[in-house]
């Protein structure tokens, strides 16, 4: 169903390993059969985890501290610069708790989206 290739790939993406590492591990396998293949690397997760020894996950928050970041200053800047009759803060700054969730949303989001696009979400 699968060829060996497609299986090394899922593997090496699993462990966590980069993009130019699952390329350059594929690349040096187009001149084998398929069948030489499991003969001369093992199955195709054998090989992926002598290749990408440790699952290498690096966490990845920084959008979503940049968004918590940003709803706190909204949550605490916007009263206050109402409360200092900042113009255009007083008719904002009742909807800052709503803004500063919104802001928490969009980091999580963004980083989720980023996450998706790196090649590890659901397929």
């Amino acid at each position: 169903m699968f060829d060996y290739q497609d299986r090394l790939s899922a593997a090496l993406r699993a462990r966590g390993a980069d993009e130019d590492l699952v390329r350059s591990t594929v690349r040096e396998l187009e001149p084998f059969d398929e069948r030489e293949l499991v003969s001369e690397f093992g199955e195709p997760e054998e090989y992926a985890a002598r290749v990408a020894p440790e699952a290498r996950r690096k966490p990845r928050v920084g959008l979503i501290l940049l968004g918590l970041l940003v709803a706190v200053v909204l949550a605490i800047g916007l009263p206050v610069m109402a409360t200092a009759e900042v113009p255009g803060a007083g008719a904002v700054a009742p909807f800052a708790p709503v803004l500063a969730l919104l802001a928490l949303a969009a980091g999580v989001i963004a980083e989720f989206l980023r996450y998706l696009a790196g090649g590890r979400g659901p397929q």
